[in-house]
């Protein structure tokens, strides 16, 4: 995947290398593993080398690649400066004593991107008779989070609400486990359950709460496009105001005495089962 014709750039080329912990340009990407500097700059921070192929290959809006090259293999190398080069993205060389300064994992595979965080609202949705939108409320688990998104794409679903109290979308652990896919879709972020309601009942869509006192999702009439899906809270379920302007509650039958699955994992099945009644329309 990453053959490209060295001689373009020259393989012993050094671009912008940084060497010191303590140049400001390090300073602000390790500001980004926290919330206060990712809000400050309005920025985010990608990390490892298939996310960072990943956020690349989909033509995301990346700012600046940062890599080291006694980290990543020298086909990685030459792809990346060629995909930067290319797209007019500044590239940085890095050492590994800064490479694990800005990473956020113990093993750093020395690949880093930063982007704008993206500035989205409900207008930027698009809304027609086969909608599916899925709103996750306070959920905090990021690695959760990060494999809600991910599956919510594999199902078709570009369009997400993250209400308030939800994890931070641009937390690290949230960024790896999308592998760089969230950037395809359209992320509401930090939304009031209150104005999810509004919306809904605005645009005449159906909203349906997964809980575990709804009718199962294999007979309940309502779970097919277009509507709004609800997803809660691993510990303490959905707001009552999501509750109580539900238009149906669904859930997953258990066996066994099993009380609950993975919040990610329910997702998926109810998802896939929308995408199966939106195929069969």
């Amino acid at each position: 995947m990453y053959e490209v014709e060295c001689s373009a750039l020259g393989r012993r080329e050094v671009i912008g290398l940084l060497t010191s912990v303590h140049n400001p340009l390090v300073k602000q990407l390790v500001s980004l593993q926290s919330r206060k500097g990712r809000d400050n700059s309005g920025e985010f921070l990608v990390e490892g080398r298939r996310s960072v192929e990943e956020i690349l290959l989909r033509d995301a809006p990346v700012k600046q690649v940062f890599l080291c090259p006694d980290l990543a293999p020298t086909a990685y190398q030459d792809w990346c400066r060629t995909e930067c080069l290319r797209r007019g993205i500044t590239y940085h060389e890095i050492n590994e004593r800064v490479s694990a300064k800005i990473s956020g994992t113990e093993q750093p595979q020395g690949v880093f991107a930063v982007l704008a965080q993206p500035s989205k609202d409900w207008l930027d949705f698009h809304l027609d008779r086969q909608t599916v939108i899925l709103c996750v409320a306070g959920i905090q688990d990021p690695g959760n989070l990060g494999t809600i998104l991910r599956t919510a794409l594999a199902a078709g679903v570009t369009q997400i609400v993250l209400t308030t109290g939800t994890v931070d979308l641009y937390n690290p652990k949230v960024v790896r486990s999308t592998l760089g896919t969230m950037l395809s879709q359209v992320i509401l972020v930090d939304v009031p359950a209150q104005d999810v309601l509004a919306f809904c009942r605005a645009q005449a869509l159906p909203l349906i709460v997964a809980d575990s006192r709804g009718e199962s999702y294999a007979v309940a009439p309502h779970l097919q496009p277009p509507l709004v899906l609800v997803v809660g809270n691993e510990g303490n379920g959905v707001s009552p105001c999501l509750l109580q302007g539900a238009v149906a509650l669904v859930q997953i039958p258990m066996r066994y005495q099993v009380e609950s699955l993975n919040v990610s994992i329910a997702t998926g099945i109810l998802l896939f089962e929308i995408v199966r009644r939106q195929q069969s329309l």
